[in-house]
């Protein structure tokens, strides 16, 4: 999906608490809400590692309720462009608008840009809301390691 450098309305009302990733502490956190997230079956420190702290380019946020995080999102500009990623929230906490809400912070690390991401068709309405358009259809499969 892409969405066109538009002006970001105010930041969607939820009770998701959301942080920019600052620092090793944070980086952990993230890779392992990730993990959860997602899911994926990768050990965390595959997932994103502290040197990431030193990558202007590199933008990972977290969303907690009550403390405990439920929500991740990374972004990565490149090529003038936001590249989102690893949106995800965890099962327990979603239909909430959590998802909304840590994708407007993916998104509106560079609004000045435009922005792409890879949508499953549960999420295309939450991105469509935010004025991402759909472009193309992938379908992907995943192939169990050996």
């Amino acid at each position: 999906m892409w969405r066109p450098p538009t002006p970001l309305q105010r930041a969607p009302a939820t009770t998701l608490h959301i942080e920019r990733v600052r620092d090793v502490a944070g980086i952990e956190e993230w890779a392992r809400a990730a993990v959860e997230c997602y899911p994926l079956d990768a050990e965390p420190t595959a997932i994103a590692t502290p040197d990431l702290l030193a990558a202007d380019d590199v933008h990972l946020h977290v969303g907690r309720v009550g403390g405990d995080p439920v929500a991740v999102s990374a972004t990565v500009v490149t090529f003038g462009t936001n590249a989102v990623a690893l949106v995800a929230v965890r099962d327990d906490a979603r239909g909430r608008g959590h998802g909304r809400a840590i994708t407007w912070a993916a998104t509106a690390v560079r609004p000045d840009l435009p922005a792409t991401l890879l949508a499953s068709d549960e999420g295309r309405p939450v991105y469509e809301d935010l004025g991402y358009l759909a472009h193309s259809r992938w379908t992907m499969w995943v192939r169990p390691g050996r």
